[in-house]
């Protein structure tokens, strides 16, 4: 089944233009941010994979659901209701937090023997060098049942309390969303226009996905009242963990904000930039302020922000950059010059199969496959060959190394349609863009000379642009931190 995902963020524009969907709650609980976002995500999914495993998936979730005796749920009730009452008691508000940073286990990545999130230690350490705060940590996972908490010794940082949210059960409540007429009408206008889902049970995602969001938005209440935060700040707001987050943050009045992860500049984004119906107090999950990366993405966030006093842009830089650049030397790659080129979905064509050809003995090609392709360097490999390619080049090191180690230290970067162009131009770089919706989406760059376009030009043209790109790149050495600024307004409670 094949749904084009542009198609179908269209007719989620036109339906939020043409519907109060602004109204839409449950238990006060705004649903049309966490329906349209999620709804476009499944769509996806499910337009990517074959129809019969939504459809088995959807039927043995039902049928699980129906062993459970109603004298086991009594008793599993009761339970709960016991435990959450005697840990209740032992809980003892810990004092004001300034602020919480809340991301998944996944952001981690071990950089010298220590499990970090690149993202949140820039904050960590200046907040800890400038203002003697250690920032308070709320990792979630999952690993067998859902932890919030990380633990590492070898880390600084400082966890939500271990023992107070390892059973999370104990807090979360136990609420079933039904539906409402309003939802009925959506899922049937989605299979008027597309027919091929008639069958998908796109009921019982929503329903689930809206009842889990709910019910886990009482842990984090808990952790709220618990350590009294005045900020709460995220990674990838539309997670189902953080939508839970968001709700809860509202009802405490704790100030949210999302920290940038890595979307781009495409404006069509249904996560980002495409929202129309926006209540008066705002919507209460999504987050107060998106904290963006340059000027060019903030411009993007105010065609709708500006209609919404309730949702504001902070341009507090990348951080992860800022992480990396601090905490990477410079250093040769190869004994030749490294020509890194960065792939999108599809293997190199036929104009950069050439242009690796005639490229000479001093450049090494570093070719790296998109994340969702990186098991496929053998095959990689073989169709380089294939196509008589010489033996310049390296897939290897240009798929195990990290990306900014690369940028830091690579010669040159071409590269498809990606946020890695971002991360290039923060490292000095000249990126040369190789096709249209690069060209489209990262267009300020090709204007203020960050970037060159290698698109539709031949491989003699392409190397002529490789030696420019060379040349310009820069020292990054006196790059200055944006975030700090922030930090300091959010330790101040000013912000």
């Amino acid at each position: 089944m094949e749904i084009n995902p542009q198609e179908f963020k269209t007719f989620l524009i036109e339906y939020e233009k043409n519907n109060p969907v602004e109204n839409w709650q449950f238990n006060g609980m705004d649903l049309w941010p966490i329906i349209k976002i999620l709804t476009s995500r499944y769509i996806n999914e499910i337009s990517r994979k074959s129809k019969a495993n939504y459809l088995v998936k959807a039927k043995s979730i039902s049928k699980k659901t129906n062993k459970n005796s109603i004298i086991k749920k009594v008793i599993a009730k009761i339970n709960i209701i016991w435990k959450t009452f005697a840990y209740k008691l032992s809980i003892k508000p810990v004092g004001n937090y300034p602020f919480i940073l809340f991301g998944s286990r996944y952001f981690r990545v071990n950089v010298g023997g220590k499990y970090i999130n690149p993202f949140f230690q820039p904050i960590i350490d200046y907040s800890i060098t400038k203002h003697s705060y250690n920032p308070l940590v709320c990792d979630y996972y999952k690993e067998q049942n859902m932890q919030y908490y990380y633990y590492d010794k070898s880390s600084p940082e400082k966890f939500v309390n271990k023992e107070q949210f390892k059973h999370y059960k104990f807090f979360q409540k136990n609420v079933r969303y039904q539906g409402d007429s309003y939802l009925d009408n959506f899922i049937n206008a989605i299979i008027n226009a597309y027919p091929s889902l008639k069958d998908v049970d796109i009921y019982q995602y929503v329903f689930k996905k809206i009842t889990t969001i709910y019910n886990k938005s009482f842990i984090y209440l808990e952790i709220f009242k618990t350590y009294k935060p005045k900020y709460a700040i995220c990674l990838t707001f539309y997670a189902i963990e953080m939508f839970s987050m968001l709700y809860a943050a509202r009802q405490m009045n704790v100030i949210t904000i999302d920290l940038a992860h890595g979307y781009g500049l495409n404006k069509d984004s249904i996560v980002y930039f495409q929202h129309h119906k926006i209540p008066k107090s705002g919507y209460n999950t999504l987050p107060n302020y998106f904290w963006v990366w340059d000027k060019q993405i903030a411009e993007n966030f105010n065609l709708w922000i500006d209609n919404s006093p309730c949702h504001n842009v902070i341009i507090g830089g990348n951080t992860k950059i800022y992480y990396y650049i601090n905490n990477l030397k410079p250093k040769r790659l190869s004994d030749k010059k490294v020509i890194f080129l960065t792939l999108s979905l599809q293997l190199p064509d036929s104009k950069i199969l050439e242009s690796i050809n005639i490229s000479g003995a001093e450049y090494e090609w570093w070719i790296r496959l998109h994340p969702s392709r990186r098991s496929q360097q053998s095959e990689l490999d073989d169709y380089l060959s294939k196509h008589c390619v010489k033996s310049n080049y390296n897939i290897i090191d240009a798929n195990n190394k990290t990306i900014f180690e690369i940028l830091m230290n690579c010669d040159a970067h071409l590269t498809y349609n990606s946020t890695a162009i971002y991360d290039s131009v923060f490292f000095g770089n000249i990126p040369l863009l190789l096709d249209h919706l690069s060209l489209k989406y990262y267009s300020h760059y090709l204007r203020n000379g960050n970037a060159l376009s290698g698109y539709k030009v031949t491989p003699v043209r392409l190397l002529k642009l490789i030696k420019e790109a060379e040349k310009r790149k820069s020292d990054i050495s006196k790059i200055k931190p944006k975030h700090e600024e922030f930090i300091d307004k959010m330790i101040k409670q000013e912000l």
